[in-house]
């Protein structure tokens, strides 16, 4: 559980559940001017769990219509349903994967752990693509130390930026929501 009193939590076990909180979100949103989807990663996971166990009550392998069937829920159904929310901003949290070059094995995109295409359109339809990341920072006395900050450009091969321009220009903030919300509160009201 989280500590802080001003945030309410809700653990989803199942994409039916999901879809019964999506429905009273859309009636109560009003309540709510941020949601933090903590993980579309692990939506994607408990997705594929249930079609397994829907067709074959045990673990089998991804056919090409499962990977389908999960692409257009989350484009097409569970992106769309929090995105009209009105007066709400959504954070979507994932893991992320890398892209290798097939020939020399090399790097070249970082992108969050959803599948195929999917990765980079649900980047494209995001105001602001975040990507964490550990850094070598100095802190206030001068000490050098390692810690995580939100990269808001390009890094390395990792998807990041927004619609927002210089407000971010410095390429990285600390990793905390209140930081963010201090740096594009005067541009998203």
């Amino acid at each position: 559980q989280i500590a802080f009193p001003w945030v309410e939590t809700i653990e989803i076990s199942s994409t039916q559940q999901l879809g019964q909180v999506l429905a009273w979100l859309s009636v109560n949103s009003g309540r709510y001017r941020t949601i933090v989807f903590d993980s579309i990663t692990f939506y994607s996971e408990m997705f594929l769990a249930e079609q397994y166990k829907s067709k074959t009550g045990k673990a089998a392998q991804l056919s090409q219509h499962d990977w389908l069937l999960l692409n257009q829920a989350i484009e097409k159904w569970l992106i769309p349903e929090l995105h009209k929310l009105p007066n709400c901003h959504v954070i979507w949290l994932a893991l992320d994967q890398t892209v290798k070059d097939e020939a020399t094995g090399a790097v070249i995109q970082t992108v969050p752990m959803l599948s195929g295409k999917t990765a980079t359109k649900v980047s494209a339809m995001c105001e602001l693509t975040l990507y964490a990341a550990q850094a070598t920072v100095r802190t206030g006395q001068g000490q050098v130390t390692t810690d995580i900050i939100m990269r808001t450009t390009p890094y390395q091969t990792a998807i990041a930026g927004g619609r927002f321009g210089p407000v971010f220009e410095d390429g990285h903030i600390p990793a905390y929501f209140c930081e963010i919300v201090r740096r594009i509160g005067p541009y998203i009201g």
